[in-house]
């Protein structure tokens, strides 16, 4: 797809060059021309647009009959005439040290840090092969996570854009616990975040409360008190720390809303006795702008007994106005890397449009996991993260089972 090089003039130079800059910078110039680009922001689309992308960053997005002509400048055209661009999606939950098996949890334990290490640049490759260009890992052991990230941005090994949290802070023998992040006080907790501070994780995670996963502990079960969530949102905060915060018991969510985490991952209102939703808790999510991620994925395509269960809270959730973003939970028991889409489907039956679970996988994404000025939609100024698909995805979603052409921060994945 990529037609010839050539010369080509330009002006309109990028004002906040300085937020795509990374240690992926190449020093490429690329003129992609589209049947329509859409943007991402507004539901705008552009017919017979162009991008231009300097420096791994856009410096002109919009038709084609009006690029600026002043600068001269070596540039590669690429053609993608009979295509639809759109920016690249965004996971906000993956395990990339998780293998999607049957049991990702033995898999781990019994892996060399070298093993885990192959298993997750392998799995960042299938995230990308997606069409993900943006991941939020959110467990890891070792700082493995950093070492990926690092590689990726130092152009060693082909990946996603890696936003890293490493260990997750839980309790002894705590959910996730051979991750290698239990802390038995407030003390313990203040010294992992210092620790991951130091290696810059870009976030902090906590486990609120049980998980499925982990043999001993359960999902209604509290793992940390409210004044001990509390302390750990504010140490993550002092330190300019996101923090995302692992709850599926009813009481846990309660609790981390009223702590002010950034991000509640998975919000499965859940007790002993069954399913417990609270319209309180909602509003006040709503209130403080905590986004949400579902981890909605492949498996509730098949299972139906979960999306009984689980749809109608969410459904309601949806309508009231709290912020849902895509995050797969790839790695866990039986959801591959691969299937990234199935989730993005599985979200119709909330009632959310084509449009709206785009946005939700994009631009509203980015602003989730704090990089909105810097990707999620295609904007003059912001990283070129672009995806190429056959149909308009806002009229057929399965479209992006299939992606025909991949750019990552600037760099050509696939053509």
């Amino acid at each position: 797809m990529i037609v010839n090089s050539t010369k080509y003039l330009y002006v309109n130079y990028c004002k906040s060059i300085e937020l795509c800059l990374n240690e992926k910078d190449e020093q490429n110039m690329y003129l992609v021309l589209a049947g329509s680009i859409l943007t991402g922001k507004d539901n705008k689309v552009i017919r017979s647009g162009a991008i231009l992308i300097e420096n791994n960053c856009i410096v002109y997005i919009g038709e084609k009959r009006n690029i600026p002509k002043i600068n001269d400048k070596e540039i590669q055209i690429i053609d993608l005439t009979n295509f639809i661009v759109m920016p690249g999606l965004i996971d906000c939950h993956v395990h990339l040290a998780f293998d999607g098996s049957n049991s990702p949890v033995e898999h781990m334990k019994q892996s060399s840090d070298k093993e885990l290490f192959e298993l997750m640049q392998k799995n960042a490759i299938t995230l990308l092969d997606s069409g993900v260009t943006t991941v939020r890992d959110l467990g890891a052991r070792s700082y493995l996570d950093m070492e990926i990230k690092r590689m990726i941005n130092n152009n060693e090994i082909s990946g996603p854009n890696l936003l890293t949290s490493n260990r997750p802070i839980t309790s002894i023998d705590g959910h996730c616990w051979f991750m290698g992040g239990e802390c038995k006080d407030i003390h313990d907790i203040k010294n992992i975040i210092e620790d991951h501070v130091s290696h810059e994780a870009d976030w902090i995670k906590i486990m609120a409360s049980g998980g499925g996963l982990t043999e001993g502990t359960a999902m209604w079960e509290d793992q940390f008190s409210l004044q001990e969530l509390t302390f750990t949102v504010e140490e993550a905060h002092k330190k300019n720390k996101r923090i995302a915060a692992h709850a599926h018991g009813t009481t846990s969510i309660k609790n981390v809303v009223k702590s002010n985490v950034d991000t509640i991952e998975h919000c499965t209102w859940v007790t002993k006795e069954g399913y417990l939703y609270n319209e309180e808790a909602t509003q006040q999510i709503i209130e403080k702008n905590i986004y949400v991620c579902p981890t909605i994925n492949t498996k509730w395509k098949k299972n139906e007994k979960r999306k009984r269960e689980r749809i109608p809270q969410l459904k309601e959730m949806y309508q009231k106005g709290v912020k849902f973003i895509t995050g797969t939970d790839a790695g866990i028991s039986n959801v591959p890397h691969s299937d990234y889409v199935d989730g993005m489907e599985a979200m119709q039956e909330m009632g959310m449009k084509n449009e709206e679970i785009i946005f939700a996988s994009t631009l509203l994404a980015a602003k989730g996991l704090g990089i909105g000025e810097i990707t999620g939609s295609l904007e003059v100024g912001k990283r070129a993260d672009l995806i190429a698909v056959q149909d308009n995805p806002y009229n057929n979603l399965s479209t992006l089972h299939r992606i025909e052409w991949i750019m990552v921060s600037g760099q050509i994945y696939k053509s």
